[in-house]
């Protein structure tokens, strides 16, 4: 089976999984899944907008899977309420048949690879969002996020050992080393804060993210972080 991963499309899917941009999807079938690492975008508005309709029927009619995490510019209201099926070994929310929100702290299995997925992150633009409307405070991750998480990690199938991390954002240290090389200001995130107790509670072989708007490895080449790269792993 193909995995991809790539990072934060903010709706515009087309323009990322067009053959131009991925021409690999020319060739992809069903045991191919590409996945977005936080800030979807598509299930923006609080009801459903033409574009929204135009964006979920391109990849509905593609012959791939796409799947998501949760980002921090991403509708809660609209992703909290798809219907949650068990996919792939794990819960998941389905929007259409090959289109499905990958939940905080599951473990998916894709071929013979396991996949833990953490999404969310601090808004640093919060105080020029409404909301509600461009904000929501489920951007979070709660204590019933972080309690599945472990719950799902402690299973004997798992035991705190899986191939890949999925985050939205990066764990503390490689957000502490990536400000460090770029001169950025960091910003108190806690959900940085339980990734990088997950990195070191977990056996992963690599660990990949969005958020940043970047493509760069980061912290002993364990942990990548993804803007429009899409990468197969």
């Amino acid at each position: 089976m193909k995995v991809f991963v790539t990072g934060d499309t903010h709706s515009d899917v087309l323009g990322r999984l067009n053959t131009v941009s991925f021409p690999e999807g020319l060739i992809a079938g069903s045991d191919t899944v590409v996945i977005i690492l936080g800030d979807f975008g598509v299930l923006w508005e609080n009801t459903v907008t033409e574009e929204e309709k135009k964006e979920i029927e391109f990849i509905s009619n593609l012959p791939y899977t796409v799947c998501f995490l949760d980002g921090n510019h991403d509708n809660f209201y609209r992703i909290n309420n798809l219907v949650e099926v068990d996919f792939c070994g794990g819960k998941a929310g389905k929007v259409s048949d090959n289109l499905y929100h990958l939940k905080r702290g599951e473990v998916y299995t894709f071929g013979d690879r396991k996949f833990l997925t953490i999404g969310g992150a601090l808004s640093i633009d919060q105080w020029h969002r409404t909301e509600g409307i461009s904000y929501w405070k489920e951007e979070l991750l709660t204590r019933e996020d972080t309690d599945n998480c472990i719950r799902n990690l402690m299973k004997p199938e798992v035991d705190y050992q899986v191939d890949f991390v999925l985050s939205h954002t990066l764990p503390l240290r490689s957000q502490k080393e990536l400000c460090s090389q770029l001169g950025f200001e960091m910003i108190k995130d806690p959900t940085a804060d339980f990734l990088d107790e997950m990195y070191n509670r977990v056996a992963f072989k690599h660990w990949y993210c969005g958020h940043w708007h970047m493509n760069r490895i980061l912290t002993g080449m364990t942990v990548t972080t993804l803007y429009e790269l899409i990468l197969e792993i």
